[in-house]
């Protein structure tokens, strides 16, 4: 929880900063990492105090916990911020798969420290928490090894702007992409918090059970957006539409043909996995049902934006969801309960990814059919694609002769 805090609230946009500034390079290189390393401390400081300040307040979902566990929380923050801003900063330079690496060493470092910890020397909670941190250790080692070894974009050395200057100029870039997230974050949770005021735990639960499978499916979304952000950032405009356009294409396609099957087979899935009494969550996710298409093309598209340095127009472009939530969810959910829950959610991605979709025509020149509609040579592309990757990971696992 730590963690996400930190990310939501504290982070302030650097973190998009640093992916943009060095995609772009327009900006002194050793200047961009001497950032890195101040911003993680500053941030870390701050969020450091800020928690230490709303430790015992009667909101807090820390207030029950120990000083000492507490403190060692806090611990982990520094790491945080500095294995976000590094994997930021690697992304930018393309360098994605290093990234992804990084979270796959974090998985393969926790889960045995985890058994080691807690079910051998049977440390509990502690033990938890000790994993946790020598993890976030492990893959912040890992990350800064080939931060260390980034070598220096002649283009990134020919203008030195002074420390202060970038810093300014990447709080005024990224702040916009700060308000996305939060009010994105507000979009996500603020349903279930209604929920429980309004109606009841149970409500919640019921609603929790398809929110959290829906989420599960925008996990692959984020991914795709995260690569999509600094690729558009990096290249020129016509290679940067055509790919976003692909990509929109593409996942249009795959999606409705993924809503239309988990229609007809959520009511099994869902009831096999909770049983009967959860079946009311199937009409849940019959209401969710629109964001499936909804989500990936609004998050699609406000990456485009942003990445085209336009980061103040993808926080405009958000606007309506924010609108139609908070109205949505006061009217929608005493009625309507849980289901209502879902129909204000849907009908948020729905009002983000329209406005959006016509943003992104006006500033592009595309056609809603360039964006929406497979064609058929979409397909030799995709076959490019997967081609061109599946020959790099076979010459990453085939030994060099």
């Amino acid at each position: 929880m730590v963690s996400q805090f930190s990310f939501r609230f504290t982070n302030l946009g650097f973190g998009s900063s640093l992916s943009f500034f060095m995609a772009q390079k327009k900006t002194h290189f050793s200047e961009l990492r001497k950032a890195l390393w101040i911003l993680s401390l500053t941030l870390s400081l701050i969020t450091c105090l800020i928690l230490l300040f709303v430790w015992k307040t009667p909101l807090s979902p820390w207030r029950d916990f120990s000083i000492g566990f507490f403190l060692m929380g806090l611990l982990g923050v520094p790491l945080y911020f500095l294995q976000n801003f590094l994997r930021r900063f690697l992304s930018g330079q393309l360098r994605i798969n290093i990234a992804n690496y990084s979270e796959a060493i974090f998985d393969f470092s926790y889960i045995p420290l985890l058994i080691v910890f807690v079910v051998i020397f049977k440390l509990g909670v502690l033990g938890s928490f000790l994993a946790f941190l020598l993890a976030q250790a492990a893959t912040c080692i890992y990350l800064i090894f080939h931060f260390k070894s980034s070598k220096i974009p002649v283009t990134l050395e020919a203008k030195p702007a002074g420390f202060f200057h970038l810093c300014s100029d990447m709080f005024k870039y990224g702040f916009w992409n700060y308000w996305v997230l939060l009010f994105t974050t507000i979009i996500q949770d603020a349903p279930g918090v209604l929920l429980k005021y309004f109606i009841s735990n149970t409500a919640v639960g019921l609603y929790a059970v398809s929110s959290s499978a829906m989420g599960r499916l925008f996990m692959t979304t984020n991914s795709f957006a995260e690569v999509l952000f600094p690729h558009t950032a990096a290249s020129d405009n016509n290679t940067g539409i055509q790919r976003t356009n692909l990509l929109c294409r593409a996942f249009a396609s795959v999606l409705i043909i993924a809503a239309i099957v988990l229609g007809v087979l959520i009511k099994f899935i869902i009831i096999f996995l909770y049983g009967p009494k959860f079946v009311r969550s199937v009409y849940v996710f019959y209401a969710l049902l629109p964001s499936i298409l909804a989500y990936p093309l609004f998050k699609f598209l406000n990456s485009h934006i942003a990445a085209t340095g336009k980061s103040k127009l993808s926080l405009f472009s958000i606007l309506p969801g924010i609108i139609f939530i908070v109205g949505a969810s006061i009217f929608f959910i005493p009625r309507y309960g849980e289901i209502g829950a879902g129909l204000s959610i849907s009908g948020s991605y729905m009002a983000m990814f329209i406005m959006n979709l016509f943003l992104y025509s006006k500033l592009t020149g595309s056609h809603f059919s360039d964006i929406l509609f497979f064609r058929r040579n979409d397909w030799k592309a995709i076959k490019q694609v997967v081609k061109n990757h599946w020959k790099i990971i076979k010459n990453r696992i085939t030994p060099a002769q």
